[in-house]
Order: C-alpha cells, then sequence, then structure tokens
C-alpha cells in the first residue's frame, strides 16, 4: 500500500513545479491588476510618499550613492504642524537653529523640525 510520504517523495519535482507555478500565476494575476489602478502611477502624486522615493531612487541612479542631495519631503500640512507648533513653542526655532550643521543650504525651521 502507497503511503502519502512515499506519494510525495515519487512526486517532490512535480509537487515543486506545482507549486511555482500556482505563486507566478498569482503575481502576474496581481501586476495586471495592479497595473489597471491608481497604485501604478502613486509616484506621480505630488503629496505622496512613492514620489519621494522614486525622486530618491533617479537620484541614487545619477551617481548620488550617499544620499546627500535627498530632503525629506515638506508639504502644506507639514508647514501648518510645524506652525502651530512654533507658535506654541518659539524658543524652538533658536534651538533649530543652533542644531543646523553647518553647510551652504539656509536655515528653513520647518525643515529641521
Amino acid at each position: 500500500m502507497l503511503t502519502i510520504e512515499r506519494w510525495l517523495t515519487a512526486h517532490q519535482r512535480l509537487i515543486l513545479a506545482a507549486i511555482v507555478l500556482a505563486s507566478v500565476l498569482l503575481r502576474v494575476g496581481y501586476f495586471i491588476e495592479i497595473g489597471q489602478s491608481p497604485c501604478a502611477s502613486q509616484h506621480r502624486w505630488e503629496h505622496s510618499d512613492m514620489l519621494y522615493f522614486d525622486t530618491w531612487a533617479r537620484d541614487i541612479a545619477q551617481g548620488d550613492w550617499l544620499s546627500n542631495n535627498i530632503r525629506p519631503p515638506i508639504h502644506w500640512w507639514h508647514k501648518l504642524v510645524a506652525a502651530q507648533y512654533f507658535r506654541i513653542h518659539p524658543e524652538a526655532v533658536a534651538v533649530l537653529q543652533q542644531s543646523k550643521e553647518s553647510d551652504a543650504t539656509p536655515f528653513d525651521a520647518t525643515q529641521a523640525l
């Protein structure tokens, strides 16, 4: 009588091929579905994280391997939060300015925060 262990051992390659084929077909289905949705173009949205990461990747591809030129994004709502914080803590601007590195870029308290 054939046990399940023997059957699995005898058909290892077939089972592995079936698992690989199923996973490839599943991924192809995901790519087809996501290609028809807005998710595929998130890197074009001005206020999305994907735009930031796309820009970062393009900078790396153009030779900025150490990411010296990339800065965190500042959107309108970041500026609102920073303005409210600076109203509550006016001394924070001076503290942030003191901690700024001595590079050539102008000081931006919102960016520093």
